[in-house]
């Protein structure tokens, strides 16, 4: 079954107009009509729904389930960086008891008793969980036949036996497999092969399993073999097209994914064309409730009236239901605000400065020690990795060459030289590293579209395994922090130098006290990695290794070098630490907020040779320029971003009239 509207006309946003904040309790839900979804009747307008209430607070939330069934009195279970949380038709949200750490997968399973659920924990073990009284009850099902980490995960058919008998699909970084509850494999894709990231899954009413491939922006339909029955997809924003789709969702005969990059929920028939979708990127982060921002998840009811959206960027779920009359537009924000992205990784050095554009596919170059910062040019363009059969298929289709050196899919980390004129980039979903020379900067001042070229492009497996993790200029050359995804991580980290033109130098390790590490900097003769779990820095020089403890509660997201210490982008508090080479603090900047300062989600942060500090503000769409003073203390400069900024402080979180 399927939401339906009597209206007559697509809609592709939908507004805010009946919010409920987690605190206030919602206006009853009205009835909504419904239709069987298979036949998609001609004289039927495709759904619009509606946001009915927001609720605000869960961090790194990545899963939901409808809990009709599985626990009373909750509309939708939800899983959380913190645990597992039951969201209530008033409004309100709880965290349950009896489940401790993250959950990082979580599945319904039908039932004649209403059902029960498989979630997985941090160490990747999957678990029936069912829920009582606000109370989780679980029992560990089987372990899972899977070498890496899972990050989504579906079942199959009705039990009794909790799940001996159900069909079982779960997802790596690297693939699929699909298993019996007794634990015999069904099917395994092929790594590199059948899916580049596999983003998330769900089993359709006639057991067949449905996938989206996060870096190849593709939707797949399998049977239980793993059997392809049909697939679609490609990079973009037009109907059919995806920009990073997550979760998948079935219900009355319809596929419903979180189209990431594109702010929005596509509803695809079961032969995967395209239906319709809502959501609307909020032109404010937080602005709009009613649109979708950066949405990984999404739920839908049992009876098909209701969604569940999740969105860990704004912190928050939304909850959609069928709209009746047609809404006249979105609720716009009042302020003026930057409008870029960028993330996860900046480097600055000899005034310029490069930061990826996730949503634009390419990375950006100011010269940001100006008094205004200026874009100077761009490196690269949006690309989709595809398996080598795909690419010589396509590229016989097409009699070209598709992809090409100069793509990128996904970014995770880039650097720039001291001289400012190479840049390093390592590209997760191509897995490569690509090394870029930017020429001298045009005279007089301009955008000049060809200002870098690519010198050399290398597969990660060339240099050494696993992937990487971060990178950082290290003297005349570049070093290189390595990760191997396994469950528990080595307790060591990788750090592979290599000189401007990537050719290998040596190889660190450094002891980790709990892994793994995700940043590297390198300061002269030291090296620090970032360890997010143990919440400290791991510093190893000649004069050997030292561990600097981070304040209890921190979530460091990045970790740069400075003259006399570190500095430390700190997610939780949405600040920046300065840390002394001891590890003792030297001065803080930001809080969570809109104005200039403040911060949401922080996530990387650098500093050029003339002291500059700039943070990548991620959840407030631009970048921050600090200095420290001559006491320590960590001073606000400037906002800027693409054609944007501002040097006036602005006090965005001020009740309206009182702002600047």
């Amino acid at each position: 079954m399927m939401l339906v509207s009597r209206a007559s006309a697509l809609a592709l946003a939908l507004a805010a107009c009946v919010v409920a904040q987690a605190s206030q309790a919602t206006q009853g839900i009205e009835a909504a009509e419904v239709i069987d979804a298979r036949t998609l009747p001609a004289d039927r307008p495709p759904l619009q729904a509606k946001s009915i209430g927001v609720i605000n607070g869960i961090r790194g939330a990545s899963c939901a389930v409808d809990a009709a069934g599985i626990a009373n009195q909750a509309e939708w279970l939800v899983g959380a960086e913190s645990g597992l949380w039951s969201i209530h038709a008033d409004g309100t949200a709880a965290k349950l008891e009896g489940w401790t750490g993250p959950v990082r997968a979580l599945a319904r399973c039908p039932g004649s008793d209403g059902g029960f659920c498989l979630a997985v924990d941090s160490r990747n073990r999957v678990h029936t969980v069912t829920i009582k009284d606000g109370a989780v009850g679980l029992s560990l099902s089987v372990s899972p036949p899977l070498a890496g980490p899972i990050t989504a995960i579906a079942c199959d058919g009705v039990s009794e036996e909790k799940p001996a008998s159900l069909t079982i699909a779960a997802a790596t970084r690297d693939g699929v497999t699909i298993w019996a509850g007794d634990g015999t494999v069904l099917w395994s894709s092929t790594p590199g092969e059948d899916f580049g990231r596999p983003g998330g899954l769900a089993f359709g009413d006639d057991g067949t399993l449905y996938v989206t491939d996060a870096d190849r922006a593709t939707v797949t339909a399998l049977d239980r073999t793993g059997r392809m029955l049909a697939r679609q997809g490609s990079r973009g924003s037009f109907p059919g097209q995806f920009k990073d789709p997550r979760g998948v969702a079935v219900q009355g005969g319809l596929v419903y994914l979180a189209d990431r990059l594109n702010h929005r929920i596509v509803r695809l028939r079961p032969d995967l064309s395209f239906t319709d979708f809502w959501g609307m990127h909020a032109v404010w982060p937080r602005a709009a409730d009613g649109a979708t921002h950066y949405p990984i998840a999404v739920a839908i009811s049992l009876d098909g009236t209701r969604a569940l959206v999740v969105e860990p960027f704004e912190r928050r779920v939304q909850r959609f239901e069928t709209e009746q009359e047609r809404l006249a537009g979105l609720v716009m924000p009042s302020v003026d605000g930057v409008q870029s992205h960028f993330g996860p990784s900046v480097d600055a050095a000899n005034g310029r400065l490069v930061a990826f554009d996730p949503e634009g596919g390419a990375i950006v170059v100011f010269l940001h020690t100006m008094e205004q910062p200026v874009h100077v040019t761009t490196i690269g363009m949006p690309g989709t990795p595809m398996s080598v059969q795909d690419a010589a298929r396509r590229n016989r289709s097409f009699n070209e060459t598709v992809e090409g050196p100069g793509r990128f899919g996904r970014v995770k980390a880039l650097a720039i030289s001291p001289q400012g004129d190479r840049v390093l980039v390592a590209d997760d979903a191509m897995q490569t590293l690509s090394l870029w020379e930017i020429g001298p900067t045009p005279e007089p001042l301009r955008f000049d579209p060809f200002l870098a070229r690519l010198l050399r492009v290398v597969q990660y497996s060339a240099l050494e395994t696993g992937r990487v993790a971060d990178l950082s200029a290290s003297g005349d050359g570049w070093a290189i922090l390595w990760f191997d995804e396994v469950v528990d991580p080595a307790a060591v980290a990788r750090v592979s130098f290599v000189d401007r033109g990537l050719r290998p130098i040596s190889v660190q390790q450094v002891p980790l006290g709990e892994g793994p590490a995700t940043r590297v900097a390198v300061h002269g003769d030291e090296l620090a990695v970032l360890c997010p779990v143990a919440q400290e820095v791991i510093v190893a020089g000649p004069s050997g290794v030292r561990s600097i403890h981070l304040p209890a509660g921190t979530e460091p997201t990045d970790v740069f070098a400075i003259a006399g210490g570190y500095l430390v982008t700190d997610a939780s508090e949405d600040q920046l630490l300065a840390l002394a080479v001891d590890g003792a603090p030297a001065a803080t900047l930001g809080s969570t907020g809109l104005s200039d300062g403040r911060f949401w989600s922080p996530d990387a942060v650098t500093q050029d040779e003339l002291g500059t500090i700039v943070v990548v503000d991620g959840g407030n769409h631009r970048l921050q320029k600090l200095i420290q003073a001559e006491d320590g203390s960590l001073q606000w400069v400037m906002t800027f971003s693409l054609g944007r900024v501002y040097t006036r402080p602005r006090n965005l979180d001020a009740p309206k009239g009182d702002g600047e």
